[in-house]
């Protein structure tokens, strides 16, 4: 089995950023309340920190519960550990994974990657900065079933086709600007 873990620097992001970025808005939130007694204005700014505190802690509750940050993989299976609750350990058969989203196969690599399995209720996110990302994305893709592999093959051609006209519509469009009106 190969393992796969992330570095120092991205555990410490997606593990505990959102508690400084909590606190600083959780402050916001307190000068605003303080503010409103002052001016009703400053009620737009503490609408927007309390959407902005809830969607972040919404994300990293989310990631929590679905990144791994040590990964163990062969041609078989993945045994997923080190959650935010360290004790939960997720077996994962190559054979029962059922649908795979983000990342490239959504024309986003900067996305995450969803893997689920619908029998066993099991959703399991990737990160790009994970240390051998393309490996494990790798022998993940050659060991699914095949009607999987070509339906993620297909939708991945038609977003590359789709970039490559939109790219085309743009140098269209830049040369009609560039050339000389008669």
């Amino acid at each position: 089995m190969k393992t796969f873990k992330y570095s120092l620097f991205s555990r410490l992001i997606y593990r505990y950023a959102n508690i400084p970025v909590s606190l600083f808005l959780l402050i916001h939130v307190w000068v605003s309340i303080a503010g409103i007694y002052q001016n009703w204005i400053f009620a737009f700014p503490l609408l927007l920190n309390i959407i902005a505190l809830v969607w972040i802690n919404k994300f990293y509750i989310k990631s929590y519960n679905t990144f791994p940050f040590h990964i163990e993989i062969d041609n078989e299976k993945m045994i997923c550990t080190d959650f935010f609750d360290r004790r939960k350990k997720v077996v994962l058969k190559h054979s029962d994974i059922t649908e795979i989203k983000g990342g490239i196969f959504s024309g986003n690599k900067a996305r995450p990657i969803y893997i689920y399995d619908e029998k066993h209720n099991i959703k399991l996110g990737f990160h790009h900065h994970l240390k051998g990302f393309n490996s494990v994305l790798t022998t993940i893709l050659s060991n699914i079933n095949h009607d999987l592999y070509s339906s993620l093959l297909d939708k991945v051609k038609e977003l590359g086709d789709d970039q490559r006209e939109k790219l085309k519509q743009k140098i269209n469009k830049q040369k009609k600007k560039k050339s000389p009106s008669k």
